[in-house]
């Protein structure tokens, strides 16, 4: 294999100078996924990603899992900010009924090796970014509150973000 293909993304592109490279947490994040059979949402993976003892990962027998505990050096905001960014790369969805994650075709082929990079300034744009699954009367599926919205339109899709500082990824 050439050089320049092993440093293709999952897309098949090649990174922009400067991206940082997260494949070791995709491919992690992904397993962890997979291992638990697609049936739990971002933050039952992150806590057994973390290496948690809660009633919910030691019911499910999840504390036995090869991940588990595998990426306890990242933070849990860190693991979150991933798990948002690995869906705008189509790594993942969620099931907007249940909140259960997915594994997609690109996502599969970062589990076949492929690599996933992220660029290092979209990290303060997400930083405090919190995602929520809930059910109303009105509606059912994911909420997205992020402190560094500044504004947004009225249908709520469209936002604009203030980058965080710098200061705030120590």
């Amino acid at each position: 294999m050439r050089a320049s293909a092993a440093r293709r993304t999952a897309a098949g592109q090649q990174p922009d100078a400067g991206q940082l490279d997260v494949s070791e947490q995709a491919r992690l994040f992904l397993s962890c996924v997979s291992a638990t059979g697609q049936m739990f949402g971002a933050g039952h993976i992150i806590d057994i990603l973390r290496g948690s003892q809660n009633q919910r990962v030691l019911q499910r027998k999840h504390d036995r899992l090869p991940t588990h505990g595998a990426g306890q050096e990242t933070r849990v905001r860190d693991w979150r900010r991933l798990a948002t960014e690995f869906i705008s790369q189509g790594l993942r969805e969620q099931d907007m009924e249940h909140g259960s994650l997915r594994i997609t075709a690109r996502g599969q082929a970062v589990l076949d090796g492929g690599q996933v990079f992220v660029a290092p300034e979209a990290v303060l744009y997400l930083l405090g970014t919190q995602m929520d699954f809930e059910t109303t009367s009105l509606r059912t599926g994911f909420t997205f509150n992020n402190p560094n919205q500044t504004s947004a339109c009225g249908c709520g899709e469209s936002v604009e973000l203030t980058p965080a500082s710098a200061s705030a990824l120590g």
